[in-house]
């Protein structure tokens, strides 16, 4: 109580150490608790976005410990009101609409973080299409997943991650769209060609491989190939071995 009510030299630190001691605590009760006369502490410092971060994080666990779904998502709404340039805050929000059914609203709320704020670092822009990806997938919304990789290809193809391009394949499988899935895989093995790869064209052969051996994201059913599905192996194989960077994916091919 008089740590939160008289300001105090290095209070955050002394903050972040009452943080850790609440560990030994009950995460539900007595962890809110602890953190409600915190609040008074954080608020003296308002330039300090982490801490104050730290504070909602901590609470918004607790509140879910304490199962209390309600106080949940207001807490949750007022984080994203309050730090819409934190992107796994975003993304945490977005994800909790889409539980409780709202799934377009989510997802206009991540392709307008994207759009409107920022700007966003790799990491920091994967967060916000990881969460799309899963909610999409989540959803069974595979229509929407397929469009929405292939828009973010056109729009930057050097952004393309291994989770998009997996999921791509994989939803183009689901939705027996195979011979396009086919043709996307064939174009992306024939990439081991190339001089120089970005990291996109990696991300995308790692994918086709793992397509082309009988795999996807959320499935495996790597069986008897035909004479043709061989040979695709077989050259990706030559080509990778070839190498040294990729080597591991021709392994990967011959085991």
């Amino acid at each position: 109580g008089t740590l939160a009510e008289t300001p105090h030299e290095a209070e955050l630190d002394l903050f972040t150490q009452i943080l850790g001691y609440g560990s030994q605590l009950n995460q539900g009760n007595e962890m809110r608790a602890l953190l409600v006369p915190l609040k008074s502490l954080v608020e003296r410092h308002p330039d300090d976005l982490d801490a104050q971060a730290t504070w909602d994080q901590r609470m918004l666990q607790a509140l879910q410990n304490m199962q209390r779904p309600d106080e949940l998502f207001a807490h949750w709404q007022a984080m994203a009101a309050a730090y819409p340039e934190m992107a796994g805050i975003q993304a945490g929000f977005a994800t909790e609409l889409a539980r409780r059914g709202e799934v377009d609203a989510a997802i206009a709320r991540l392709d307008a973080a994207e759009r409107e704020r920022g700007p966003w670092t790799p990491p920091e822009l994967n967060q916000l299409r990881y969460a799309v990806l899963d909610i999409l997938w989540n959803g069974y919304r595979l229509e929407q997943l397929v469009e929405t990789c292939e828009r973010w290809q056109r729009e930057d193809p050097d952004r393309t991650d291994q989770q998009a391009a997996d999921r791509h394949l994989s939803a183009l499988v689901f939705l027996d769209r195979e011979e396009e899935a086919e043709r996307h895989t064939d174009a992306w093995l024939a990439l081991a060609e190339r001089d120089e790869l970005s990291d996109a064209d990696r991300a995308r052969l790692q994918a086709a491989v793992q397509r082309a051996l009988g795999g996807g994201y959320g499935f495996w059913r790597r069986g008897r190939f035909e004479d043709a599905g061989l040979e695709r192996l077989a050259a990706a194989a030559r080509r990778l071995a070839r190498r040294d960077e990729l080597s591991w994916l021709a392994s990967q091919i011959l085991s």
